[in-house]
């Protein structure tokens, strides 16, 4: 629980253990209460510093049980996730420390058990790649419970620490005014600031919103980034630029890494986007909710006029329309309760664009496709749990295109549709093991698809051709699709960790593999390329060519034909240790 200005929160519960007073008959060596102990529970928790290295889909709870003259080794601790039930128990060691490992992000109840006899809980809120302390010291004050809150000042600079890490969950998110989107949520973190838009834009166009531009973290290019869904990476690795595209119901937490990272956080000389999704819980939830942008409430950009030719733009952006409807419902609850839990979600989206180019063409993009996601969680044992991620951003966008005169802003025929499919789906499996006190070990498996074709029905059997004499550019012939493309990317992924905690250091390795595909084609529509110039003889040409005696026209011809398939492995390995 933070409190501003403070560091901590302290807690006095009182906690009763029973012992045997000498010298009293009792039935079968029954005991008698020779007194209370009170303990005095001052819980360190609020906003931990985050340690390094500490996995990309788990938080950890450690600290310190002590009197009031010593630490106290040998004392049960346990930690019981609220929602779960999931619950963990480990033994202060010679130094009186403690540490639960790989904990899902979440609320717990952590309790000390003294003679049999257990403390009232105390809640620790678990958030992802983060350790939250709870230092406990069992003393004998006055008998009454109260609540204290012991806070020192922040210092400007947590010398401490080496990372930098802003952490932003579903609750924040509720709160903000931020937009709908990751690329808004990795922009609050300190530094974070907008990248050039000739590496690529958040969304379809660049003046709508945080569109503008991706986020550029730790003074690094927006193609140097890494994005994490449940410990998967699901950056796009063909030119770097953004990640898979997941609605934000389906998001719990988000945590930005913009420097002095972990090496498990490898192939970024940027900044981390990792993410956690949603899970299942012991109470069944049904949400379902909607979000409505209309294009008249949105900000434009004005049109940037061609000074060479009245009535064209270089530019057009003032013109262009987009309303956009986000409807999902999600579900949640236990299949098997304390053992095995579900989450669930559809999001439909229903977007209708236009885009008015420099070329004369009005484009209408209409997307209507659907977002589907699910988390399920098995409890084997509470030292063992099995995860499955599974989602889909697949869509397709209709593009109609047509004629469009800028003079007048008239629209005129329709040239043809084009189909766009961006996107694919995703399969997570992860396995997480608590062997004994100190050793945890995860596995990954995860794979990951995503669609780049470009395709029209007219592609086959109509040529590019456009006429540029009279000055302008103007289309000709059936054709809609300038450069019609098929591709995909694949991606399949191993991953192991192992985490050690003895004494006081935290020993960390793993390694990773990813076998990346793309699978690529592009060509000129029906395989030829036409454009018919005005010429005046004698003209140098761009070849070196001179426009002979007589010659007042000229065609350029094309033809363009590429593609192939390409594999990437890659093999990484990290050792850390941390004391």
């Amino acid at each position: 629980m933070p409190f501003d200005g403070l560091h901590g929160v302290s807690t006095i519960l009182n906690v009763a253990s029973t012992q045997t007073r000498p010298g009293r008959k009792t039935a079968r060596g029954c005991r008698e209460l020779l007194g209370v102990l009170r303990a005095f529970v001052i819980v360190s928790g609020g906003l931990a510093a985050p340690a390094l290295g500490q996995g990309n889909t788990v938080g950890y709870i450690l600290g310190e049980v002590a009197s009031r003259s010593e630490t106290l080794p040998g004392v049960s601790v346990t930690a019981r996730n609220v929602d779960t039930a999931m619950s963990r128990t480990t033994f202060t060691g010679n130094d009186g420390r403690y540490r639960f490992s790989a904990l899902a992000v979440g609320r717990y109840e952590v309790r000390v058990a003294l003679e049999g006899v257990d403390s009232k809980p105390v809640l620790a809120e678990v958030n992802v790649g983060e350790g939250t302390v709870v230092d406990i010291r069992l003393d004998d004050p006055a008998s009454i419970e109260e609540v204290v809150v012991i806070g020192e000042a922040l210092p400007p600079v947590d010398v401490r620490q080496s990372e930098t890490t802003t952490i932003v969950t579903a609750v924040d998110i509720g709160r903000l005014p931020i937009p709908r989107d990751a690329n808004a949520v990795a922009l609050m973190a300190p530094g974070a600031v907008y990248g050039d838009t000739a590496f690529g834009t958040g969304k379809t166009r660049q003046h709508y919103g945080t569109g503008f531009g991706l986020a550029s973290l730790g003074g690094a290019s927006v193609a140097e980034n890494v994005y994490y869904v449940n410990g998967m990476n699901v950056t796009n690795f063909r030119n770097g630029l953004g990640g898979s595209t997941v609605p934000f119901e389906f998001y719990d937490q988000f945590q930005i890494k913009t420097g002095g990272y972990s090496a498990e956080f490898g192939r970024s000389t940027g900044g981390v986007v990792n993410a956690v999704t949603k899970r299942g819980s012991n109470e069944w939830k049904v949400a379902v909710g909607a979000n409505y942008t209309p294009d008249a409430l949105r900000s434009k950009a004005p049109n940037v006029p061609d000074p060479a030719n009245p009535g064209e733009y270089d530019s057009v952006y003032a013109f262009d329309e987009k309303d956009e409807v986000d409807a999902f419902v999600s579900v949640r609850g236990p299949l098997v309760r304390d053992r095995l839990f579900a989450y669930a979600i559809y999001d439909l989206r229903d977007i209708a664009e236009d885009n008015y180019t420099g070329g004369s063409e009005l484009l209408k993009d209409v997307d209507g496709g659907g977002f589907w996601g699910l988390k399920i969680d098995w409890l084997i044992t509470y030292s063992h749990q099995l995860e499955y991620t599974g989602f889909s951003d697949q869509r397709t966008i209709t593009r109609t295109t047509f004629e469009w005169d800028e003079a007048t802003n008239a629209v005129g025929t329709d040239l043809g549709e084009t189909s766009i499919r961006r996107g694919g789906a995703n399969h997570i499996l992860k396995y997480t093991g608590l062997f004994g006190q100190g050793l945890t070990v995860s596995g990954l498996w995860g794979a990951s698809r995503y669609d780049l074709t470009r395709e029209a029905p007219a592609d086959s059997t109509c040529p590019a051709a456009y006429d540029s004499r009279s000055g302008g550019l103007m289309r000709l012939g059936c054709w809609t699709n300038l450069t019609p493309s098929t591709g995909r990317d694949e991606r399949r992924i191993g991953r192991l960790d192992t985490e050690w905690s003895f004494g006081r250091h935290l020993l960390r390795l793993g390694m990773d593999r990813e076998k990346n595909t793309s699978v690529s084609t592009r060509m000129y529509s029906g395989g030829e390329y036409f454009r018919y110039y005005a010429a005046t003889p004698g003209d140098a040409l761009n070849n070196g060519g001179i426009v002979p005696d007589g010659v007042t026209e000229l065609t350029r011809y094309r033809r363009f034909f590429g593609g192939g398939e390409f594999d990437v492995i890659t093999t990484a390995f990290y050792l850390e240790d941390e004391w």
